[in-house]
């Protein structure tokens, strides 16, 4: 397990929660399983450091296109809901006075 990473217990150490939800137990990683999750982990960020390195295939501009697509329109109407919002608020306003 490498020194930087403190977030998991050892076998002699108390066990470190990772996450939590009121009506179910603790979920906890020790031993293995914590050393497992760090592997995973850090060769998980030696690839996506590679690939930000990498020109956008083609395939792949099409994906990101297609997502952010979607995220545009999430935000236009996110936007008009609070366009609507400010201008009930402005009526109220402004029959107040």
């Amino acid at each position: 397990m490498s020194k930087k990473s403190s977030t998991f217990a050892n076998d002699y150490e108390e066990p470190t929660v990772l996450a939590t939800y009121p009506k179910k137990g603790i979920p906890v990683l020790t031993g293995e399983a914590a050393e497992r999750f760090i592997k995973i982990a850090e060769e998980n960020e030696r690839k996506a450091k590679e690939r930000e390195n990498r020109p956008v295939t083609k395939e792949e501009a099409k994906k990101i296109i297609g997502f952010k697509k979607v995220m545009l329109e999430y935000e236009k109407n996110n936007i008009e809901k609070l366009e609507k919002e400010i201008k009930k608020l402005e009526e109220i306003i402004n029959s107040h006075n």
